[in-house]
């Protein structure tokens, strides 16, 4: 567990514990079931300063997509820890962050995509027929490029969505023209 103590308290941590030091603002804690916490916008920019980016992003990505917090209010809390430990990474984690990311497997998705170098890709590519009529959605796609890409977190991926039948969106892929990437997580496989 982490915990986080107004100074002049030290940095300390033993097997269970880990103690940081770090000035809270009021309004940065809140109370959950009697326990001070920090706020979900305090607490997604001190995971951007202690964890590593991968984790730090995927818990960004639910906070806004939860709307636990907003993305002006992240960028706003930084000025708060300008210039302490860690503070540019929380920065990059709030730059990259994206609440339309709906799971774990696309905020990794995304950040795999970055170390690519590839271009940041459009979230939740809605796909239409040349009519209009609406085919499904990606979980991410480049649209001019009609690239569409999806995490699926099991092996069978085109397991039948909404009472879709599993043809019907391999059917009709190919007849409108859009090619399509799976990423199944390695454990899956």
């Amino acid at each position: 567990m982490h915990v986080t103590r107004n100074p002049p308290a030290k940095s300390d941590s033993n097997r269970n514990l880990i103690c940081h030091v770090a000035r809270l603002r009021s309004d940065e804690v809140t109370l959950v079931d009697s326990f001070a916490v920090t706020n979900p916008t305090r607490t997604v920019l001190d995971l951007g300063r202690l964890i590593g980016f991968v984790p730090a992003v995927i818990a960004a990505d639910d906070a806004l997509h939860s709307v636990l917090t907003t993305r002006e209010l992240l960028v706003a809390a930084l000025v708060g820890i300008h210039g302490t430990r860690g503070s540019r990474a929380a920065a990059r984690v709030v730059h990259f962050a994206d609440g339309r990311s709906e799971s774990v497997g696309e905020s990794r998705s995304r950040v795999l995509l970055a170390e690519a170098r590839l271009p940041s890709p459009d979230l939740q590519t809605a796909v239409y027929a040349h009519g209009g009529y609406f085919l499904g959605r990606g979980d991410f796609g480049y649209p001019e490029k009609k690239v569409l890409g999806e995490f699926w977190p099991g092996r069978r991926p085109y397991e039948a969505r909404s009472g879709q039948k599993p043809t019907e969106l391999t059917r009709a892929r190919p007849r409108h023209c859009w090619s399509a990437s799976l990423l199944v997580p390695r454990h899956c496989t």
